[in-house]
């Protein structure tokens, strides 16, 4: 599954389970529920890591970078377009590989 269709395809049932990559919102925000509980990762540490060399095999794809591979992508317009409104509604952003539990932590309780 490419960048684009991740953004793509959160319309069809299960398609996201085959994808690298790992969507996250506003303020790495993961998943909310309807309490406000969720998950989020804690990306100011995780950028930190990262770029220290401490955690291998995992990627940020900028917000940007996600705008940029969605307009580049060989995607029909009307797809295009449908990618990047779900991208920019979220200001959606990706991490690509396993993000180690230490930088998750939950929300809302």
């Amino acid at each position: 599954m490419t960048i684009e269709e991740h953004a793509l395809d959160s319309r069809h049932q299960g398609a996201k389970n085959n994808s690298p990559c790992t969507s996250i919102g506003t303020n790495g925000v993961i998943q909310k529920y309807g309490n406000g509980s969720g998950i989020a990762v804690d990306m100011v540490k995780l950028r930190r890591a990262i770029d220290a060399g401490e955690v291998a095999g995992v990627e940020i794809i900028e917000h940007s970078q996600l705008i940029e591979q969605i307009l580049r992508s060989d995607k029909k317009m009307g797809e295009k377009m449908m990618a990047l409104n779900f991208a920019r509604k979220d200001n959606e952003f990706l991490i690509k590989g396993v993000v180690p539990n230490r930088f998750l932590k939950p929300l809302g309780e």
